[in-house]
């Protein structure tokens, strides 16, 4: 009975804890189960390249599962304001731009390098990463 209870408590200040916060589906623990899998990158490049170049970009950070709807996990992406999407190189600074990103709801600029592989593939690896201006 005790261990009932203690479930129950667990169970409940977890809900209360979460209840004011936006829900963020790639911050589950399927997804993190799904990412411990390998299953979170199914198809990424690693950050090897054969090309390099410095880029200040402006769009949006996007999940393909959540945002999107294309794969049945998660998997984020940057999406220009020209449109053009790029796949993040593993060692972006993830936490800085979930930061500003707002679930993808907000535009924001990032800083960092543009990678071309030998295949031709490109991945975007994000050193900084905040709000875009207004009015830009």
């Amino acid at each position: 009975m005790k261990s009932l209870v203690a479930s129950v408590f667990v169970t409940f200040v977890a809900v209360f804890a979460l209840a004011g916060e936006a829900p963020d589906h790639c911050a589950t623990a399927a997804h993190a189960a799904a990412h411990e899998k390998g299953a979170h990158h199914e198809g990424a490049h690693s950050c090897d390249h054969a090309e390099t170049k410095s880029v200040t970009l402006e769009g949006e950070l996007l999940c393909r599962h959540c945002n999107l709807h294309e794969t049945d996990f998660c998997e984020k992406v940057f999406v220009s304001s020209a449109g053009e999407r790029f796949p993040l190189c593993p060692e972006s600074d993830m936490a800085a731009l979930e930061k500003v990103a707002a679930h993808g709801e907000a535009t924001i600029e990032v800083d960092g390098s543009l990678m071309t592989h030998s295949d031709g593939g490109r991945m975007l690896r994000v050193e900084t990463a905040r709000a875009a201006a207004l009015g830009d």
